[in-house]
């Protein structure tokens, strides 16, 4: 055997003839009967191939299969090992068959297919899987950071580095380039090609750049105090993080992030167009200036193309009066960081330091050292972390963090650990509104002014931020399940909660969210579930068919029990238990502030939110429905079965 093994080393694993002497021997023939082996090789008078191993167990198949390409048998393992081992051998044989059948090569195909989608190395125009193996790309080295700024003319070898100081934005640049000097490109990143496009002394560069300062001045202007922003706060939510922010805050909040994580058009002017920091000293034409338009752009670039007139430029010296009075605002330190943030911009791009910069400074030398500038409060922070898709739609935290359970910060009233032995569970937990400053819980239901309650709260802490939903949950406040049970037992803790009709909440519910054109989610929240357009009696119908699960209704819809962990149950620990109406809202709120020591006259559009004696205020409201006067109208249409199993699902809110 170690002589045959030797011997068909010897004679090479990948030959014809010692191949097919490994599988050609069938299982029941005998090694006599065999005359020579497949694909002609020389045999001895036994019929086996010179020098080889013969395999005695492999099936009658196995001749076809080495015959056909012999060489493919040992492509999976060791010849000789598999001459010895007659699993091993029938395994190969097998997995030849497979290796030659359709549904491997399309097996095959599919994982090139996907490799090549993944593998940045496949990414090369025009070439398909089968077609060989990939050359890799080679990536750029040179520009690297926000090179989708630099705009390059190819007909005219002119490159453009937008350090967002055009008024209309990139986008629109890139538009008027385009119908006036032909192709342009923007490349989201470098590659290769456009990195020694770049570095050709043929083309040319163009760079505009204004001072950082001013530039997040202006930025702050146009975002949060122009008459857009006033209208839709989002933008300036979106750069400062608060909906109304002074300017005192806006540079406390990006000062708390660096600077690669600011919106752009305040970033350093030397992380633009592939690092400028490396570059500037490539451009042909470099100049400071305040904003420019597109126009002033086609006719700059004109004039590099030698195509028309130097366009005039000139900076607006009224505005850099207005920008040392924002200045004054912020602290000292906060003024020092921000030029050790833009002090490589002074340097690189060779900007003079703006005088006034020295004289602030010198006024402000007496100030204490904070630090690090004024830290936002908790009150202008704590909605950061709010689990908020947007303005105009709420989403209930997918789950509480698994936070350390700490006491709330210190007000006048601190929270005492107690004897637990109140039932709280998890349903709609969230609903709670946690006010440490006045040692209060609210809990707030869908349907009983809680976009006024969350409003309303929100400006009794002074949040500065666009949004209104879950800003004060108690996972905001580090609370845990236990926590919350021990504010409900505190008699030091004032607890509040307004209730209404639990049949003219459905119909409110029913007019807020299942007529079109009244509120913007009446999808999710209504058609989803009820069907496009369902009339009031297909609503109640599915309602009651589906009393089985009515703890999990929507909340619109879910009785009122079901809130701020099953009020069944604690109910009876609540303070404050006021019937809500459009009558008296305005009254029991005041009363309710006055008791927690707020002052409703100081509080952020109060008379709006909760207006007193039938004002029409409270009727102008975007969100009110009137439900009341037109309970009869709706209820009318419901059968009376159907109304009275209605009445089965809500009458235990009106035993609360």
């Amino acid at each position: 055997l170690k002589e045959s093994r030797l011997a068909a080393f010897k004679k090479g694993l990948d030959s014809v003839a010692g191949v097919a002497a490994l599988k050609g021997q069938s299982a029941n023939v005998p090694v006599a009967d065999q005359q020579s082996a497949p694909g002609g090789a020389p045999t001895d008078s036994a019929g086996i191939a010179a020098g080889s191993v013969t395999c005695t167990c492999a099936g009658a198949n196995n001749a076809g299969v080495v015959a056909a390409e012999p060489a493919e048998v040992a492509r999976g393992g060791n010849a000789a090992a598999a001459a010895i081992d007659c699993q091993t051998c029938q395994r190969q044989c097998r997995l030849y068959d497979y290796q030659n059948s359709a549904d491997y090569a399309r097996q095959n195909a599919i994982a090139m297919r996907g490799a090549s989608q993944r593998d940045p190395r496949y990414q090369v125009a025009g070439r398909r899987p089968n077609q060989g193996p990939r050359q890799p790309v080679q990536r750029a080295t040179f520009l690297q950071g926000m090179v989708d700024k630099l705009l390059y003319v190819r007909s005219e070898r002119i490159f453009f580095c937008d350090t967002q100081v055009v008024k209309e934005g990139t986008a629109l640049v890139l538009e008027q380039l385009k119908k006036a000097l032909g192709p342009t490109q923007q490349h989201p990143v470098a590659s290769l090609q456009l990195e020694n496009d770049f570095k050709s002394p043929v083309s040319k560069k163009v760079l505009l750049y204004s001072d950082p300062l001013q530039k997040l001045v202006r930025t702050y202007r146009s975002r949060c105090e122009s008459k857009k922003a006033i209208d839709d706060k989002t933008e300036c939510q979106k750069s400062f993080g608060m909906c109304e922010p002074s300017f005192e805050d806006a540079v406390s909040y990006i000062l708390s992030k660096p600077a690669n994580l600011w919106i752009e058009p305040i970033r350093p002017n030397v992380m633009f167009c592939g690092g400028l920091g490396k570059t500037v000293d490539m451009y042909n034409f470099t100049q400071q200036v305040d904003t420019v338009t597109s126009a002033d752009i086609v006719a700059l670039l004109r004039h590099v193309a030698n195509k028309g007139q130097h366009p005039t430029l000139q900076a607006d010296p009224q505005f850099a009066k207005e920008v040392i009075e924002y200045y004054r605002k912020i602290s000292r330190r906060s003024l020092n960081r921000l030029i050790e943030l833009y002090r490589e911009d002074y340097k690189t791009l060779k900007m003079p330091m703006p005088a006034w910069v020295d004289t602030l400074l010198k006024d402000k030398a007496d100030e204490p050292d904070d630090g690090g500038g004024r830290r936002l409060s908790d009150r202008a922070t704590s909605g950061v972390k709010s689990r908020v898709r947007g303005d105009s739609y709420r989403r209930i935290p997918s789950r509480t963090p698994s936070r350390t359970p700490v006491a709330p910060p210190s007000g006048p009233r601190p929270l005492h650990r107690v004897q637990r032995d109140v039932k709280l569970n998890s349903d709609l937990i969230d609903r709670f509104i946690v006010v440490p400053e006045h040692s209060t819980l609210f809990c707030y239901m869908e349907k009983v002014a809680c976009t006024q309650f969350n409003t309303l709260f929100r400006n009794l802490r002074q949040m500065k931020r666009c949004n209104v939903w879950f800003l004060n949950p108690p996972h905001e406040h580090q609370w845990n399940h236990d926590t919350v049970k021990d504010a409900l037992m505190d008699r030091a803790w004032t607890k509040a909660i307004f209730y209404r009709d639990p049949f003219e909440r459905l119909v409110s519910a029913f007019r807020s969210k299942c007529i079109a054109g009244f509120d913007p989610d009446a999808w999710s929240e209504c058609w989803k579930t009820f069907g496009h357009n369902a009339s009031f009696v297909t609503v109640v119908t599915k309602l009651v068919q589906g009393k089985a699960t009515v703890a999990r209704w929507n909340p619109h819809f879910r009785p009122q029990r079901f809130f701020c962990g099953g009020l069944t149950e604690t109910y009876k620990y609540y303070d404050i238990k006021e019937h809500l109406e459009s009558s008296t809202s305005g009254t029991k709120v005041t009363g309710m502030l006055q008791r927690i020591g707020a002052n409703p006259a100081q509080i952020k559009d109060f008379d709006e939110l909760f207006p007193k004696a039938m004002s029409e205020t409270f009727y102008k409201h975007s969100h009110h429905t009137n439900a009341g006067d037109h309970m009869l109208r709706y209820y009318q249409q419901v059968p009376p079965a159907i109304l009275k199993q209605l009445l089965e699902i809500y009458l235990p809110d009106y035993k609360l």
